[in-house]
């Protein structure tokens, strides 16, 4: 959608129609993703940004957990509140170095 030149809003506007009339159906399971590695790379002008863990939640929302981005140090709800791509991120206090890391059989 980014590529068709759509905007933040009318992408969100596009993603909410697609969600509700189910032509994009939401994932039927729990996910999480996480990225931990120093290694990250977000692009051009971030290179990484705080390790973190993200919990697929949908329709998320700060409130019904305590949640607040303006106090990382506990788990909050973002980038999308009350979505259907809703996360709960955990920040962590360190990352891990990719060269620290050993592979089991290598």
């Amino acid at each position: 959608m980014q590529a068709k030149g759509m905007d933040a809003a009318a992408i969100d506007t596009e993603l909410r129609r697609l969600f509700t009339t189910g032509d994009l159906r939401l994932p039927s399971g729990q996910a999480y993703a996480y990225t931990l590695s120093e290694g990250q790379r977000l692009g051009p002008k971030l290179t990484n940004y705080r390790p973190h863990f993200m919990l697929y939640q949908p329709f998320a929302k700060n409130a019904a957990m305590g949640g607040d981005p303006a106090t990382p140090q506990f788990p909050f709800v973002g980038p999308y509140e009350n979505h259907p791509l809703s996360t709960i991120v955990v920040w962590m206090t360190e990352f891990v170095s990719p060269k620290d890391v050993t592979l089991s059989g290598k």
